[in-house]
Protein backbone atom coordinates (compact mmCIF):
# COMPACT_ATOMS: atom_id res chain seq x y z
CA UNK A 1 0.00 0.00 0.00
CA UNK A 2 1.60 3.29 -0.61
CA UNK A 3 2.40 5.23 1.91
CA UNK A 4 0.34 8.87 2.28
CA UNK A 5 3.45 11.47 3.04
CA UNK A 6 2.70 13.49 5.70
CA UNK A 7 2.07 17.50 4.38
CA UNK A 8 4.48 20.09 6.07
CA UNK A 9 2.90 22.96 3.98
CA UNK A 10 -0.87 22.66 4.21
CA UNK A 11 -2.43 20.60 2.02
CA UNK A 12 -3.89 22.70 -1.04
CA UNK A 13 -0.55 24.76 -1.61
CA UNK A 14 0.81 24.23 -4.87
CA UNK A 15 4.19 22.81 -5.55
CA UNK A 16 6.52 25.48 -5.69
CA UNK A 17 8.29 26.04 -9.07
CA UNK A 18 12.05 27.07 -8.18
CA UNK A 19 13.27 26.81 -11.51
CA UNK A 20 13.69 30.55 -12.37
CA UNK A 21 15.54 31.24 -8.35
CA UNK A 22 18.94 30.98 -8.53
CA UNK A 23 19.39 29.72 -5.56
CA UNK A 24 17.03 26.18 -6.45
CA UNK A 25 18.20 23.45 -8.13
CA UNK A 26 14.60 21.58 -8.76
CA UNK A 27 14.67 18.30 -10.62
CA UNK A 28 11.74 16.00 -11.61
CA UNK A 29 11.24 12.28 -10.42
CA UNK A 30 8.48 10.32 -12.08
CA UNK A 31 7.21 8.67 -9.13
CA UNK A 32 6.36 9.32 -5.47
CA UNK A 33 8.58 7.88 -2.88
CA UNK A 34 6.23 6.57 -0.41
CA UNK A 35 8.13 5.52 2.57
CA UNK A 36 11.03 7.80 3.09
CA UNK A 37 12.91 5.64 5.89
CA UNK A 38 16.33 4.76 3.86
CA UNK A 39 16.75 1.52 5.71
CA UNK A 40 14.07 0.32 3.95
CA UNK A 41 14.66 1.48 0.68
CA UNK A 42 14.54 -1.15 -2.49
CA UNK A 43 13.87 1.25 -5.05
CA UNK A 44 15.04 4.09 -7.01
CA UNK A 45 12.47 6.89 -6.15
CA UNK A 46 13.47 6.51 -1.89
CA UNK A 47 16.73 5.49 -2.33
CA UNK A 48 17.35 8.94 -5.04
CA UNK A 49 15.26 11.10 -1.63
CA UNK A 50 17.40 9.76 1.22
CA UNK A 51 20.54 10.31 -1.24
CA UNK A 52 19.68 14.27 -0.83
CA UNK A 53 20.02 13.65 2.95
CA UNK A 54 21.95 11.00 4.05
CA UNK A 55 25.64 10.09 4.38
CA UNK A 56 27.41 7.02 4.53
CA UNK A 57 30.60 6.17 5.86
CA UNK A 58 32.13 5.91 2.46
CA UNK A 59 31.72 8.37 -0.83
CA UNK A 60 31.89 7.52 -4.15
CA UNK A 61 32.93 9.34 -7.03
CA UNK A 62 31.78 10.05 -10.35
CA UNK A 63 34.28 7.53 -11.55
CA UNK A 64 33.83 4.91 -8.92
CA UNK A 65 36.56 5.28 -6.46
CA UNK A 66 35.89 5.20 -2.81
CA UNK A 67 36.66 8.21 -0.65
CA UNK A 68 36.55 9.21 3.04
CA UNK A 69 32.93 10.05 3.85
CA UNK A 70 31.49 10.06 7.16
CA UNK A 71 35.42 7.91 8.08
CA UNK A 72 37.88 9.57 7.52
CA UNK A 73 39.99 6.08 6.78
CA UNK A 74 39.40 2.77 6.82
CA UNK A 75 41.37 -0.90 6.68
CA UNK A 76 40.07 -4.16 5.51
CA UNK A 77 40.78 -7.60 5.00
CA UNK A 78 38.37 -9.88 3.12
CA UNK A 79 36.31 -10.76 5.97
CA UNK A 80 36.55 -7.83 7.81
CA UNK A 81 36.72 -3.40 7.82
CA UNK A 82 37.31 -0.89 10.38
CA UNK A 83 36.24 2.30 10.09
CA UNK A 84 37.23 5.36 12.05
CA UNK A 85 34.64 7.97 12.05
CA UNK A 86 35.46 11.85 11.73
CA UNK A 87 35.33 13.67 14.63
CA UNK A 88 33.37 16.76 15.23
CA UNK A 89 30.46 15.68 12.83
CA UNK A 90 27.12 16.85 13.70
CA UNK A 91 23.22 16.20 12.22
CA UNK A 92 21.32 18.58 10.65
CA UNK A 93 18.89 18.89 13.60
CA UNK A 94 21.91 19.85 15.40
CA UNK A 95 23.06 16.91 17.58
CA UNK A 96 26.37 15.36 17.34
CA UNK A 97 26.76 11.94 16.25
CA UNK A 98 28.89 9.68 17.75
CA UNK A 99 30.55 5.96 17.00
CA UNK A 100 27.77 4.01 19.18
CA UNK A 101 25.12 5.77 17.07
CA UNK A 102 26.41 4.64 13.95
CA UNK A 103 26.86 1.26 15.09
CA UNK A 104 23.33 1.18 16.18
CA UNK A 105 22.41 1.85 12.38
CA UNK A 106 24.57 -1.52 11.82
CA UNK A 107 23.17 -3.51 14.27
CA UNK A 108 19.31 -2.20 13.10
CA UNK A 109 19.88 -3.33 9.42
CA UNK A 110 21.74 -6.43 10.66
CA UNK A 111 19.05 -7.60 12.99
CA UNK A 112 16.71 -9.85 11.19
CA UNK A 113 13.06 -8.70 13.04
CA UNK A 114 13.49 -5.13 11.51
CA UNK A 115 13.02 -6.58 7.72
CA UNK A 116 15.69 -3.99 6.03
CA UNK A 117 16.32 -4.92 2.49
CA UNK A 118 19.35 -3.76 3.00
CA UNK A 119 20.69 -7.06 5.46
CA UNK A 120 21.85 -9.47 2.91
CA UNK A 121 23.70 -8.81 -0.77
CA UNK A 122 21.80 -5.18 -0.40
CA UNK A 123 24.40 -4.11 2.35
CA UNK A 124 25.44 -5.84 5.16
CA UNK A 125 26.13 -9.33 5.21
CA UNK A 126 23.79 -11.83 6.95
CA UNK A 127 25.84 -12.93 10.41
CA UNK A 128 28.20 -9.50 10.59
CA UNK A 129 29.81 -8.78 13.95
CA UNK A 130 29.56 -5.40 14.98
CA UNK A 131 32.42 -3.98 17.22
CA UNK A 132 32.97 -0.56 18.61
CA UNK A 133 35.97 1.31 20.26
CA UNK A 134 34.62 4.69 21.68
CA UNK A 135 38.04 5.97 22.63
CA UNK A 136 39.39 5.38 19.33
CA UNK A 137 35.79 6.12 16.93
CA UNK A 138 36.39 2.81 14.94
CA UNK A 139 33.91 0.69 13.98
CA UNK A 140 34.66 -2.57 13.00
CA UNK A 141 32.64 -5.15 10.87
CA UNK A 142 33.58 -9.18 10.97
CA UNK A 143 31.42 -11.18 8.06
CA UNK A 144 31.57 -15.09 8.96
CA UNK A 145 32.48 -15.66 5.29
CA UNK A 146 35.11 -13.60 2.71
CA UNK A 147 33.52 -10.77 0.67
CA UNK A 148 35.51 -9.07 -2.24
CA UNK A 149 33.66 -5.88 -2.57
CA UNK A 150 33.27 -5.65 1.63
CA UNK A 151 33.62 -1.39 1.84
CA UNK A 152 32.11 -1.33 -1.20
CA UNK A 153 29.01 -3.12 0.30
CA UNK A 154 28.81 -1.19 3.75
CA UNK A 155 30.59 1.53 3.51
CA UNK A 156 27.31 2.85 1.76
CA UNK A 157 24.67 2.27 4.15
CA UNK A 158 22.46 5.81 5.03
CA UNK A 159 23.50 6.91 8.57
CA UNK A 160 20.11 7.69 10.85
CA UNK A 161 21.14 10.27 13.52
CA UNK A 162 20.06 9.32 16.80
CA UNK A 163 16.50 11.47 17.28
CA UNK A 164 15.47 9.29 14.12
CA UNK A 165 16.90 5.89 16.10
CA UNK A 166 14.76 6.50 18.95
CA UNK A 167 12.09 7.31 16.64
CA UNK A 168 11.67 5.60 13.77
CA UNK A 169 8.07 6.88 11.97
CA UNK A 170 9.76 10.44 11.95
CA UNK A 171 11.93 8.81 9.12
CA UNK A 172 8.94 7.54 7.05
CA UNK A 173 8.08 11.56 6.35
CA UNK A 174 10.98 13.40 7.17
CA UNK A 175 15.02 12.90 6.99
CA UNK A 176 17.27 12.49 10.20
CA UNK A 177 20.53 12.73 8.56
CA UNK A 178 24.24 14.11 8.34
CA UNK A 179 24.08 15.67 4.72
CA UNK A 180 24.30 19.26 3.32
CA UNK A 181 20.58 19.41 2.81
CA UNK A 182 17.85 18.54 4.81
CA UNK A 183 13.75 17.98 3.93
CA UNK A 184 12.10 20.86 5.08
CA UNK A 185 8.73 20.42 2.78
CA UNK A 186 6.91 17.43 1.62
CA UNK A 187 3.73 16.82 -0.22
CA UNK A 188 2.70 13.50 -1.09
CA UNK A 189 2.80 12.80 -5.04
CA UNK A 190 3.77 17.03 -5.57
CA UNK A 191 6.64 17.86 -4.14
CA UNK A 192 10.02 17.49 -1.72
CA UNK A 193 11.53 20.40 -0.32
CA UNK A 194 15.38 19.93 0.99
CA UNK A 195 17.21 22.86 2.42
CA UNK A 196 20.79 23.69 3.09
CA UNK A 197 21.80 23.29 6.70
CA UNK A 198 24.19 25.31 8.45
CA UNK A 199 27.60 23.73 10.26
CA UNK A 200 28.50 21.41 7.17
CA UNK A 201 32.01 20.84 6.71
CA UNK A 202 33.31 17.71 5.84
CA UNK A 203 31.93 17.36 1.80
CA UNK A 204 34.04 14.55 0.02
CA UNK A 205 35.18 17.40 -2.52
CA UNK A 206 35.65 19.36 0.38
CA UNK A 207 31.94 20.82 0.30
CA UNK A 208 30.73 22.91 3.21
CA UNK A 209 27.58 25.11 4.01
CA UNK A 210 29.40 28.13 3.00
CA UNK A 211 30.64 27.12 -1.13
CA UNK A 212 29.58 29.20 -3.61
CA UNK A 213 27.06 27.89 -5.89
CA UNK A 214 25.57 25.57 -3.71
CA UNK A 215 22.05 25.48 -3.98
CA UNK A 216 19.87 26.94 -0.92
CA UNK A 217 16.79 24.82 -1.85
CA UNK A 218 16.90 21.50 -3.67
CA UNK A 219 13.11 20.85 -4.94
CA UNK A 220 12.22 17.23 -6.18
CA UNK A 221 9.00 17.98 -8.30
CA UNK A 222 6.95 14.48 -9.46
CA UNK A 223 6.12 14.68 -12.66
CA UNK A 224 5.32 11.09 -14.34
CA UNK A 225 5.00 12.64 -17.68
CA UNK A 226 8.59 13.29 -19.71
CA UNK A 227 6.96 15.67 -22.45
CA UNK A 228 5.63 17.54 -19.53
CA UNK A 229 9.16 17.52 -17.87
CA UNK A 230 10.96 19.03 -20.65
CA UNK A 231 8.59 22.06 -21.54
CA UNK A 232 8.66 22.70 -17.58
CA UNK A 233 12.73 22.79 -18.49
CA UNK A 234 11.98 24.56 -21.35
CA UNK A 235 10.31 27.48 -19.31
CA UNK A 236 12.75 27.49 -17.06
CA UNK A 237 10.51 26.02 -14.43
CA UNK A 238 12.83 23.40 -13.56
CA UNK A 239 16.82 22.66 -13.17
CA UNK A 240 16.86 19.02 -14.25
CA UNK A 241 14.93 16.71 -15.30
CA UNK A 242 15.34 12.76 -16.73
CA UNK A 243 14.59 12.36 -20.26
CA UNK A 244 14.83 9.27 -21.82
CA UNK A 245 12.85 9.15 -24.86
CA UNK A 246 12.50 11.57 -27.90
CA UNK A 247 12.01 14.99 -26.10
CA UNK A 248 15.27 15.25 -25.73
CA UNK A 249 15.98 15.89 -28.74
CA UNK A 250 14.38 19.11 -28.58
CA UNK A 251 16.01 19.60 -25.54
CA UNK A 252 19.72 19.40 -27.15
CA UNK A 253 18.65 21.89 -29.60
CA UNK A 254 17.91 24.31 -27.38
CA UNK A 255 20.83 24.21 -25.90
CA UNK A 256 20.95 21.42 -23.12
CA UNK A 257 22.91 18.78 -22.10
CA UNK A 258 23.16 15.59 -20.73
CA UNK A 259 24.57 14.36 -17.75
CA UNK A 260 24.34 10.66 -17.65
CA UNK A 261 25.59 7.05 -16.39
CA UNK A 262 25.23 4.16 -18.29
CA UNK A 263 23.00 1.73 -16.56
CA UNK A 264 20.55 -1.07 -16.93
CA UNK A 265 16.91 0.24 -18.53
CA UNK A 266 14.99 -3.05 -18.98
CA UNK A 267 15.74 -7.08 -17.46
CA UNK A 268 13.05 -9.55 -17.90
CA UNK A 269 12.67 -11.58 -15.20
CA UNK A 270 10.76 -14.43 -15.06
CA UNK A 271 8.85 -15.36 -11.63
CA UNK A 272 10.37 -18.86 -10.55
CA UNK A 273 8.33 -19.72 -7.41
CA UNK A 274 6.62 -23.07 -7.57
CA UNK A 275 3.45 -22.74 -9.20
CA UNK A 276 4.64 -20.46 -12.05
CA UNK A 277 4.86 -21.96 -15.54
CA UNK A 278 8.03 -19.37 -15.64
CA UNK A 279 9.61 -21.96 -13.61
CA UNK A 280 9.82 -24.20 -15.82
CA UNK A 281 13.33 -23.45 -18.09
CA UNK A 282 11.70 -24.49 -21.36
CA UNK A 283 8.97 -22.29 -20.85
CA UNK A 284 11.77 -19.66 -19.88
CA UNK A 285 13.90 -19.88 -23.15
CA UNK A 286 10.68 -20.69 -25.00
CA UNK A 287 9.55 -17.02 -24.05
CA UNK A 288 13.58 -15.50 -24.35
CA UNK A 289 13.16 -17.25 -28.09
CA UNK A 290 9.71 -15.68 -29.46
CA UNK A 291 11.41 -12.06 -28.94
CA UNK A 292 14.01 -10.40 -31.20
CA UNK A 293 15.50 -8.75 -28.63
CA UNK A 294 17.38 -6.18 -30.35
CA UNK A 295 13.84 -4.52 -32.07
CA UNK A 296 12.48 -5.15 -28.40
CA UNK A 297 15.47 -2.50 -27.26
CA UNK A 298 14.90 -0.33 -29.84
CA UNK A 299 11.14 0.28 -29.15
CA UNK A 300 11.54 0.20 -25.29
CA UNK A 301 14.06 2.77 -25.54
CA UNK A 302 12.67 5.22 -28.42
CA UNK A 303 15.84 3.90 -30.61
CA UNK A 304 18.43 5.44 -27.80
CA UNK A 305 18.99 2.58 -25.94
CA UNK A 306 22.69 0.65 -25.74
CA UNK A 307 23.48 -2.88 -26.14
CA UNK A 308 23.73 -4.55 -22.61
CA UNK A 309 27.19 -5.40 -21.90
CA UNK A 310 26.72 -7.16 -18.57
CA UNK A 311 23.93 -7.48 -15.61
CA UNK A 312 25.69 -5.50 -12.48
CA UNK A 313 26.23 -2.74 -15.23
CA UNK A 314 25.29 0.41 -13.68
CA UNK A 315 28.31 2.63 -13.87
CA UNK A 316 31.09 3.01 -12.71
CA UNK A 317 31.12 -0.95 -12.86
CA UNK A 318 33.58 -2.68 -10.71
CA UNK A 319 33.71 -5.63 -13.10
CA UNK A 320 33.68 -4.25 -16.75
CA UNK A 321 33.60 -7.01 -18.72
CA UNK A 322 30.96 -7.63 -21.46
CA UNK A 323 29.53 -10.63 -20.75
CA UNK A 324 26.09 -11.02 -22.32
CA UNK A 325 27.64 -10.95 -26.43
CA UNK A 326 25.01 -11.00 -28.74
CA UNK A 327 21.97 -12.12 -28.82
CA UNK A 328 20.18 -15.36 -29.84
CA UNK A 329 18.09 -14.79 -32.76
CA UNK A 330 14.43 -15.13 -32.94
CA UNK A 331 13.45 -18.60 -33.36
CA UNK A 332 9.63 -19.04 -33.32
CA UNK A 333 10.04 -23.20 -34.43
CA UNK A 334 11.87 -23.34 -31.31
CA UNK A 335 9.66 -21.44 -28.99
CA UNK A 336 6.68 -23.63 -29.85
CA UNK A 337 8.81 -26.98 -29.67
CA UNK A 338 10.08 -26.34 -26.09
CA UNK A 339 6.58 -25.27 -25.06
CA UNK A 340 5.13 -28.55 -26.14
CA UNK A 341 7.96 -30.35 -24.64
CA UNK A 342 7.22 -28.59 -21.45
CA UNK A 343 3.65 -30.36 -22.10
CA UNK A 344 1.88 -27.11 -22.81
CA UNK A 345 -0.37 -28.19 -26.11
CA UNK A 346 -2.52 -26.01 -28.60
CA UNK A 347 -6.12 -26.75 -28.55
CA UNK A 348 -8.84 -26.09 -30.88
CA UNK A 349 -8.61 -22.63 -29.88
CA UNK A 350 -4.92 -21.82 -30.39
CA UNK A 351 -4.67 -21.55 -26.92
CA UNK A 352 -1.84 -23.66 -24.78
CA UNK A 353 -3.07 -25.82 -22.47
CA UNK A 354 -2.02 -28.32 -19.53
CA UNK A 355 -4.28 -30.67 -17.40
CA UNK A 356 -6.76 -28.64 -18.93
CA UNK A 357 -5.53 -25.11 -18.04
CA UNK A 358 -4.73 -22.51 -20.20
CA UNK A 359 -0.94 -20.93 -20.38
CA UNK A 360 -1.93 -17.60 -19.34
CA UNK A 361 0.72 -15.05 -18.33
CA UNK A 362 1.30 -11.70 -15.69
CA UNK A 363 3.57 -9.21 -17.68
CA UNK A 364 4.41 -6.31 -15.40
CA UNK A 365 6.66 -3.22 -15.99
CA UNK A 366 7.91 -0.27 -14.28
CA UNK A 367 7.06 2.85 -16.15
CA UNK A 368 9.10 5.32 -14.07
CA UNK A 369 12.75 3.88 -15.19
CA UNK A 370 11.60 4.73 -18.54
CA UNK A 371 9.82 6.57 -21.12
CA UNK A 372 6.68 4.90 -20.13
CA UNK A 373 5.14 5.56 -24.18
CA UNK A 374 7.77 3.61 -25.38
CA UNK A 375 7.59 1.15 -22.68
CA UNK A 376 3.80 0.44 -23.30
CA UNK A 377 4.91 -0.20 -27.15
CA UNK A 378 7.49 -2.84 -26.07
CA UNK A 379 4.78 -4.35 -24.17
CA UNK A 380 2.34 -4.42 -27.01
CA UNK A 381 5.33 -5.76 -29.12
CA UNK A 382 6.38 -8.66 -26.28
CA UNK A 383 2.72 -9.28 -25.99
CA UNK A 384 2.08 -9.81 -29.41
CA UNK A 385 4.89 -12.47 -29.74
CA UNK A 386 3.49 -15.13 -27.14
CA UNK A 387 0.52 -14.45 -28.28
CA UNK A 388 1.52 -15.77 -31.40
CA UNK A 389 2.73 -19.13 -29.46
CA UNK A 390 -0.53 -19.77 -28.75
CA UNK A 391 -0.39 -18.18 -24.82
CA UNK A 392 -2.29 -15.39 -23.53
CA UNK A 393 -0.81 -12.52 -21.39
CA UNK A 394 -1.95 -9.96 -19.54
CA UNK A 395 0.14 -7.19 -18.71
CA UNK A 396 -0.03 -3.42 -16.80
CA UNK A 397 2.56 -0.86 -15.68
CA UNK A 398 3.74 -0.10 -12.02
CA UNK A 399 5.17 2.97 -10.30
CA UNK A 400 6.39 3.99 -7.03
CA UNK A 401 6.17 2.02 -3.69
CA UNK A 402 3.91 0.08 -5.81
CA UNK A 403 7.04 -1.76 -7.75
CA UNK A 404 8.02 -3.14 -4.64
CA UNK A 405 5.35 -4.04 -3.52
CA UNK A 406 4.98 -6.32 -6.29
CA UNK A 407 8.43 -7.54 -6.33
CA UNK A 408 8.76 -8.26 -2.50
CA UNK A 409 5.33 -8.18 -1.67
CA UNK A 410 2.59 -9.82 -3.33
CA UNK A 411 4.53 -11.27 -6.02
CA UNK A 412 1.86 -11.07 -8.73
CA UNK A 413 4.14 -11.74 -11.94
CA UNK A 414 5.21 -14.21 -14.33
CA UNK A 415 7.40 -11.91 -15.93
CA UNK A 416 8.90 -8.24 -14.88
CA UNK A 417 10.79 -5.70 -16.66
CA UNK A 418 12.44 -4.43 -13.70
CA UNK A 419 16.09 -3.63 -14.11
CA UNK A 420 18.50 -4.46 -11.32
CA UNK A 421 20.40 -1.34 -11.15
CA UNK A 422 23.89 -2.00 -9.55
CA UNK A 423 27.27 -1.78 -9.77
CA UNK A 424 28.51 -4.81 -7.34
CA UNK A 425 28.58 -8.44 -8.83
CA UNK A 426 27.92 -9.10 -5.15
CA UNK A 427 24.93 -6.80 -4.89
CA UNK A 428 23.36 -7.87 -7.82
CA UNK A 429 23.40 -11.38 -6.58
CA UNK A 430 21.95 -10.45 -3.49
CA UNK A 431 18.59 -9.54 -5.34
CA UNK A 432 18.11 -13.14 -6.84
CA UNK A 433 19.86 -15.53 -5.12
CA UNK A 434 19.04 -16.66 -1.36
CA UNK A 435 15.93 -16.02 0.60
CA UNK A 436 13.03 -15.16 -1.06
CA UNK A 437 10.47 -12.23 0.19
CA UNK A 438 9.23 -11.53 2.86
CA UNK A 439 12.96 -13.25 4.28
CA UNK A 440 15.08 -11.67 1.41
CA UNK A 441 15.10 -10.08 -1.72
CA UNK A 442 15.76 -12.82 -4.12
CA UNK A 443 12.03 -11.29 -6.03
CA UNK A 444 12.45 -13.87 -9.13
CA UNK A 445 12.91 -16.81 -6.48
CA UNK A 446 15.74 -18.13 -8.52
CA UNK A 447 17.88 -20.68 -7.18
CA UNK A 448 21.44 -21.56 -9.16
CA UNK A 449 23.47 -23.70 -7.42
CA UNK A 450 26.79 -23.58 -8.99
CA UNK A 451 26.05 -19.41 -9.15
CA UNK A 452 26.15 -19.34 -5.56
CA UNK A 453 29.28 -21.65 -5.60
CA UNK A 454 30.97 -19.27 -7.75
CA UNK A 455 29.91 -16.34 -5.94
CA UNK A 456 31.32 -18.23 -3.06
CA UNK A 457 34.62 -18.38 -4.22
CA UNK A 458 34.75 -15.19 -5.79
CA UNK A 459 34.33 -13.56 -2.50
CA UNK A 460 37.71 -15.16 -1.18
CA UNK A 461 39.51 -12.64 -3.51
CA UNK A 462 39.77 -8.53 -2.83
CA UNK A 463 38.26 -6.20 -5.79
CA UNK A 464 39.70 -7.02 -9.61
CA UNK A 465 41.07 -9.91 -8.58
CA UNK A 466 37.55 -11.71 -8.04
CA UNK A 467 36.27 -10.07 -11.60
CA UNK A 468 36.15 -13.47 -13.74
CA UNK A 469 35.35 -15.55 -11.11
CA UNK A 470 31.97 -13.17 -11.01
CA UNK A 471 31.51 -13.03 -14.39
CA UNK A 472 31.14 -16.88 -14.62
CA UNK A 473 28.42 -16.81 -11.67
CA UNK A 474 26.52 -13.53 -13.65
CA UNK A 475 26.77 -16.14 -16.60
CA UNK A 476 24.62 -18.43 -14.22
CA UNK A 477 21.94 -16.27 -14.86
CA UNK A 478 21.60 -16.12 -18.70
CA UNK A 479 22.26 -19.13 -19.37
CA UNK A 480 19.48 -20.63 -17.43
CA UNK A 481 17.27 -18.47 -18.72
CA UNK A 482 16.17 -16.51 -15.48
CA UNK A 483 16.96 -12.55 -17.26
CA UNK A 484 17.00 -11.53 -20.41
CA UNK A 485 19.20 -8.13 -20.50
CA UNK A 486 16.74 -5.89 -22.62
CA UNK A 487 18.82 -2.63 -23.18
CA UNK A 488 20.67 -0.22 -21.44
CA UNK A 489 20.37 3.39 -21.70
CA UNK A 490 22.76 6.22 -20.50
CA UNK A 491 19.86 7.59 -17.85
CA UNK A 492 20.30 11.47 -18.92
CA UNK A 493 19.64 14.36 -16.41
CA UNK A 494 19.10 17.27 -18.87
CA UNK A 495 20.51 20.64 -17.55
CA UNK A 496 21.48 23.96 -19.11
CA UNK A 497 21.69 25.97 -15.25
CA UNK A 498 23.45 23.86 -12.99
CA UNK A 499 26.53 21.56 -12.87
CA UNK A 500 26.95 18.32 -10.64
CA UNK A 501 28.30 15.20 -10.32
CA UNK A 502 26.45 11.57 -10.43
CA UNK A 503 27.56 7.91 -9.20
CA UNK A 504 25.19 5.84 -10.68
CA UNK A 505 21.83 7.03 -10.94
CA UNK A 506 21.89 8.96 -7.88
CA UNK A 507 23.44 12.30 -7.74
CA UNK A 508 26.04 13.63 -5.87
CA UNK A 509 24.37 16.70 -3.84
CA UNK A 510 27.54 18.20 -2.51
CA UNK A 511 28.72 18.50 -6.11
CA UNK A 512 25.54 20.69 -7.38
CA UNK A 513 26.77 24.32 -8.48
CA UNK A 514 24.28 26.74 -9.89
CA UNK A 515 25.62 28.71 -13.01
CA UNK A 516 23.99 31.60 -15.01
CA UNK A 517 22.71 30.86 -18.33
Amino acid sequence: MRAVVLALVLAGCSAPEGGGDADTFSISLTADAGNLDPQHAATFAPAFLAGLAYEGLVAKTEDGRLVPGLAESWTQTPTSVTYKLRDGLTCASGEALTIDDVAANYRYVADPKNQSPLLGGGGIPIGTKIEVDRAARTLKLTTAAPYSFLVHMTGGLTIVCPRGLKDRSRLVHGTEGTGLFALTEAVANSHYVFTRRSGYRWGADGTTSETPGVPKRLVVRIIPNQTTAANLLLAGDLTAAPILGPDRRRLETAGFRAIGSRAPAFHMWFNQKPGHATADLNVRKALSLAIDVPQLAKVATGGMGLKPRRLSGSEPVACPADIVGQFPPRDEAAANALLAKAGWLRGRDGIRRKNGQPLSLKLVWDRDLNDPTSSAYAAEYAISRWQALGIKVGSRSVGGAEVGQVLFGTGDYDISWVPIVVSLPSRFLGFVSGPTPPNGLNFPHTNIPEADRLAAEANTRVGDASCPTWDRAERQYLDTAAVVPIADTDNALMTRRATFAKAGLMIIPTSIRMIAE
